[in-house]
């Protein structure tokens, strides 16, 4: 069963990838030198992920028209 991407879905999660990186920056001071390589790379997958996401949903949707 296919499910399809919907802008509220997207919205939401672009919305969480922000407050995440906020987050992130905020509480960079706090965390110690050789986490912040890891934490930087987990956004970054992050964002890449919601990107590509954000893509699909752009192709579906001129697809239909």
């Amino acid at each position: 069963m296919k499910t399809k991407l919907t802008l509220r879905f997207l919205l939401k999660a672009t919305l969480a990838c922000i407050l995440l990186t906020i987050v992130e920056f905020l509480f960079r001071k706090y965390v110690s030198s050789w986490n912040s390589f890891r934490t930087v790379f987990e956004m970054s997958i992050a964002w890449i992920i919601l990107a590509i996401a954000w893509a699909i949903y752009f192709l579906d949707k001129f697809k239909e028209r």
